[in-house]
């Protein structure tokens, strides 16, 4: 037995990356576990089941058994076993006997993977963050994902301080110069008042709004497969339901069930709506299907925030819940700003996902209340391809 040829035959035979074929593996060393299971039950998890239970089979990580029903008695054998211990008979479909044949992964798969998969792991993930990572991973059924722009970044749409400039160029230069400062310091919402003091065609919120709506529209890109983007990866996660910023509908397109997306003044009763199970996607400031819902001035914000029966939402929605930020940078003010509103005294550990964070930009967020874990992400750029794989390494492991 090798996991390396095993591992080697599964990206060949198949067609995937090599790391595509230990998640893979994973996958079915986790769903079988020590339990015996038929050969088609690996259809649920991938389509080429004559292809995979081959390159399984050959690898010598298999052991095969025989499920005899004699009369009313079921026993399971060593597949080299003979005869029946109840009738004493050959062990073949009979009138007297009927014959499945069941497989059991050896326990040396899950050994093995388990070994690889923190060694990759390890490769994303410095050592001063994996204690804080097996903390999410231990307290994983309990994550709410908290989705921040940088998620929807692989899918073709702008972050915030992109959009914005994109709305700018009519600005006279001593304007600009305002609304440049306001969106390096991450005041997005000051930007917008600039816009709108200072334009002619940007001068209201709808204007403003359509503009947006327009913007991810033409830029979003639906249907892209997989590997290119973290959104699937977020919704295998399974949790009660999803919380996020953005605009866009990438959570409800690529989810299953329910696939409206909510915001918090359509929700009347927080507990009866979650506790249907139907695993929504609460968008927090609004989305684009109803532009009305959006929110993009100080004036929303603060409406938003401070309003006491929103607040009351928020409590009763999070609960016992934890919350993950994945897709926001601790250096956005916005973002601060958002955190230290609502979510901050909350209760519970909540954590954030960061690319290759300094031991003291690590330390200011615990300090306010976050337990950040750091992928290493080559290159310069927030997230970029790189940082897409990195997070899904992580992603992948908490399962």
């Amino acid at each position: 037995m090798s996991l390396d040829n095993l591992i080697n035959n599964v990206h060949l035979n198949l067609s995937m990356s090599e790391e595509e074929a230990v998640a893979l593996l994973t996958k079915i060393s986790n769903t079988f576990k020590n339990n015996f299971f038929r050969k088609n039950q690996l259809k649920n998890i991938q389509d080429d089941v004559e292809i995979l239970f081959s390159t399984l089979k050959s690898s010598g990580y298999i052991d095969e058994y025989i499920q005899c029903d004699c009369g009313e008695e079921t026993e399971i054998y060593p597949l080299k076993t003979t005869h029946c211990d109840y009738c004493n008979q050959l062990l073949k479909n009979t009138f007297v006997h009927e014959i499945t044949d069941l497989f059991k992964l050896k326990n040396e798969l899950s050994q093995e993977l388990n070994l690889r998969n923190e060694e990759i792991l390890k490769s994303v993930i410095d050592d001063h963050f994996l204690g804080i990572f097996y903390e999410l991973k231990d307290t994983i059924d309990t994550i709410i994902p908290f989705l921040g722009a940088g998620t929807s970044l692989p899918l073709g749409l702008d972050n915030w301080p992109n959009l914005l400039r994109g709305m700018g160029g009519s600005l006279k230069q001593q304007d600009r110069d305002l609304f440049d400062k306001r969106i390096n310091k991450g005041d997005y919402l000051g930007a917008i008042d600039v816009l709108k003091n200072n334009t002619l065609n940007l001068s209201t919120d709808e204007d403003i709004k359509k503009h947006i709506v327009r913007q991810i529209e033409a830029k979003y890109k639906s249907g892209l497969a997989e590997n290119y983007h973290n959104i699937k990866d977020i919704i295998n996660l399974e949790p009660a339901f999803f919380i996020t910023t953005n605009y866009d509908s990438s959570l409800i397109d690529y989810k299953e069930g329910d696939t409206y997306p909510y915001t918090l003044d359509q929700i009347e009763d927080a507990h009866e709506l979650l506790n249907k199970g139907k695993q929504i996607v609460l968008h927090l400031h609004g989305h684009l299907r109803s532009p009305r819902s959006m929110i993009i001035t100080k004036e929303d914000y603060e409406k938003l925030y401070k309003d006491d029966r929103i607040k009351s939402y928020l409590n009763a929605i999070m609960g016992t819940k934890n919350l993950l930020f994945i897709g926001f940078s601790f250096d956005d003010e916005y973002f601060k700003d958002i955190y230290d509103n609502s979510f901050k005294n909350l209760g519970g550990q909540h954590f954030i996902i960061q690319n290759n964070l300094h031991p003291d930009e690590a330390r200011d967020m615990i300090k306010a209340g976050l337990r950040p874990i750091s992928i290493k992400v080559e290159g310069t750029s927030d997230f970029s391809d790189n940082y897409v794989k990195a997070l899904k390494i992580v992603l992948k492991n908490l399962l």
